[in-house]
């Protein structure tokens, strides 16, 4: 089966209409984008349920984990936030099993208090004293830097980068 032909030509005139309509268009869309007005996003998530809807089938995927923290894995650990050392030996245990992918959803808002230079920076300030740990392997000390250096070892994929910061003019975080 050939290509389709159209069975006369189009005028040069509605072509010119055709490409001015598609400008028009493409600008309003784009206007109504950026003006934040919800028609853009209303429209892709009726697209986009409407794709779910057709595309799904009623199978459970298989092969999927989704690791949790809920209130029983609180009570056997212990409080959140939990310490980062604490994630990376869990990102390291998910990674053990081979999975084909580890996404990690978790907003780290600030340092890690339990870090041991946070805790001996801490002390300093608040009290003068100057506090050393012992057989602190390198490398340990500084719980956000081992979790980032476990995440990248093992090619974990993070959510999203949310910037509260609403106070200052800065376009980009610090």
């Amino acid at each position: 089966m050939g290509p389709v032909e159209l069975s006369h030509k189009p005028s040069g005139k509605w072509v010119r209409w055709m490409w001015v309509l598609g400008l028009l268009l493409s600008v309003a869309w784009g206007l109504t984008s950026r003006l934040d007005l919800g028609l853009p996003a209303q429209l892709d998530n009726l697209f986009l349920d409407a794709f779910q809807k057709t595309s799904a089938n009623a199978q459970t995927a298989h092969g999927v984990v989704v690791v949790d923290v809920d209130d029983v894995s609180l009570s056997a650990t212990g409080q959140w936030p939990w310490p980062r050392y604490r994630l990376a030996s869990l990102v390291q245990k998910v990674a053990e099993a081979k999975p084909a992918g580890i996404g990690l959803d978790i907003l780290f808002a600030e340092p890690d208090r339990t870090s041991l230079e946070n805790i001996q920076k801490a002390f300093k300030q608040d009290l003068g004293l100057d506090i050393t740990f012992g057989g602190v392997p390198n490398g340990v000390t500084d719980n956000d830097g081992y979790l980032g250096r476990v995440l990248a070892d093992n090619g974990v994929v993070g959510a999203r980068y949310f910037y509260f910061d609403h106070v200052s003019k800065s376009d980009t975080p610090q």
